[in-house]
């Protein structure tokens, strides 16, 4: 039997104010990572992503809207939204990695 997640909302201001310890870098505070963290974001969404991949993934996490009221708005199918979301989770993480 498959167990569904619970839906989650992403938002970077969603993230808590203490990160980890030393997460990025050891001489780097707390406000130092969270902000550079959300630069990084910031710049790989507009960069890395597709105008389609960064508008499926705004949507969908950013204001919760349905896979499929944002693929009306697209005239795709369903699918194709969420391929999209999918493609555009794994670039940010890809390139997550180099934070790390």
């Amino acid at each position: 039997m498959v167990r569904l997640l619970p839906r989650r909302e992403l938002s970077l201001d969603c993230l808590p104010q203490e990160l980890p310890a030393n997460i990025f870098d050891k001489n780097a505070t707390n406000d130092v990572d969270l902000s550079r963290m959300k630069h990084f974001l910031h710049t790989a969404m507009y960069i890395e992503l597709t105008e389609k991949q960064r508008y499926c993934l705004c949507e969908r996490y950013l204001k919760g809207r349905k896979v499929k009221d944002i693929a009306a708005d697209l005239n795709i199918d369903a699918t194709g939204v969420s391929r999209h979301i999918k493609r555009a989770l794994a670039v940010l993480q890809k390139r997550s990695r180099y934070l790390m």
